[in-house]
């Protein structure tokens, strides 16, 4: 995402800021809703010049989903799921404000006999 234009930063580029965040989640599955977590990691520059775009890297999310829920899956008699995701995020600095969109797809993933299934998407 090319931030720049809408958000001047305050210095010069000097090193980089991994984030990574754990996020509660409920998946809507026919059996009934699942806690999940869903993880959200990226890499920012710390510093950035006036008018120099800030452009996140390594932007993933990834939905850990339970044994409870796999369990779920496999009743269904799924035998490989997909995750598609967006993350949406609003950044404001001096009174300007920006939306940054990231969507994410991983191939389909098979579904384990048991225990937890992590997807992950770039």
């Amino acid at each position: 995402m090319a931030l720049a234009p809408l958000l001047p930063a305050a210095a010069v580029a000097a090193g980089t800021l991994k984030v990574d965040a754990a996020l509660p989640y409920v998946c809507a599955l026919p059996s009934g809703e699942r806690p999940a977590t869903v993880r959200i990691t990226a890499a920012f520059p710390e510093r950035a010049a006036v008018g120099e775009e800030i452009r996140p890297t390594d932007v993933t999310t990834t939905v850990e989903l339970p044994p409870a829920a796999v369990a779920d899956l496999i009743a269904l008699k799924a035998a490989t799921v997909r995750a598609e995701s967006r993350l949406t995020v609003a950044v404001a600095q001096n009174g300007q404000r920006a939306e940054a969109v990231w969507n994410g797809t991983v191939q389909p993933v098979a579904v384990p006999a048991e225990g937890p299934l992590t997807l992950t998407t770039t």
